[in-house]
């Protein structure tokens, strides 16, 4: 036997029109990583996506012409925009310039780490258009009296033009910027729950950048918001765990990654 090469790290792909045989299955293999990130998070941070907004609903452009669905079809891995070292790889202090893909390669290397930066998980599916809901987990909504993430669901899935209410903190890079259609949703938690009097926000969300590295491959980011808010009940209150939490993020995401391990055998 042969040494088993480190592995590597690639991105779900979604599938072209020229790899796409059934719908909603990537071209790519997937195998799932960890998600139970410990990543730390500002709350209130800084755009609230449930602002009103003037979002200009639209048809895809020419820039999706590659894709056999939305490039925003899939599951993404999210990162706060307020994480120290995500933040000097993108824009690095005393410097003009923006680094995406310092800023991609980071977040892969991400990975490595015990404890994992991702904000958040969210899923869109391909039929969106059909109604299908997607879905999104976080590590930093959960029920305080077990810890578990809550299932939320992301509703009305639309296309949308511009996001005008989305103002993040740093600027678009200037080389292979990715100019797109945005998705805005609704968020609500998926199931009914003891103790939760109302559950509402918005995510929105955008392709950032594009390009291939060295050996071909595609490289992604996206960015965007999401805002969440839940209102307990009495059962929940007068057990201390207060009145219920809100969360204000400003994200970057790539596409869930898997983990690929190459073998090889001796002749």
């Amino acid at each position: 036997m042969g040494k088993a090469p480190a592995g590597r790290k690639r991105a779900l792909s979604i599938p072209t029109k020229s790899t796409a045989t059934t719908i909603g299955t990537p071209a790519a293999k997937r195998m799932k990583t960890g998600s139970t990130s410990t990543g730390k998070v500002t709350v209130d941070e800084v755009s609230d996506p449930e602002e009103s907004s003037g979002e200009d609903e639209g048809s895809s452009s020419s820039d999706e012409s590659e894709y056999e669905f939305s490039p925003l079809v899939g599951e993404f891995d999210l990162f706060s925009m307020s994480t120290p070292e995500l933040c000097d790889a993108y824009a690095p202090p005393g410097k003009a310039k923006l680094y995406p893909e310092a800023l991609y390669n980071t977040i892969l290397a991400s990975y490595e780490k015990p404890n994992k930066l991702i904000t958040a998980q969210i899923t869109v599916p391909s039929s969106y258009t059909a109604g299908k809901d997607g879905s999104m987990t976080s590590p930093h909504i959960v029920d305080p009296m077990d810890n578990e993430q809550w299932d939320i669901a992301i509703k009305n899935l639309r296309e949308i033009k511009k996001l005008s209410a989305f103002k993040p903190r740093y600027g678009r890079p200037t080389k292979d910027a990715w100019n797109s259609l945005a998705f805005k949703g609704r968020l609500t938690l998926a199931y009914p729950r003891c103790g939760i009097s109302t559950s509402s926000g918005t995510i929105c969300i955008r392709p950032l950048w594009k390009a291939a590295d060295g050996d071909g491959e595609i490289m992604e980011l996206f960015e965007g918001s999401y805002s969440f808010k839940i209102a307990y009940n009495s059962m929940y209150s007068t057990s201390g765990y207060g009145r219920g939490i809100k969360r204000n993020i400003d994200f970057w995401a790539v596409r869930k990654l898997e983990l690929e391990e190459e073998l090889s055998e001796d002749d």
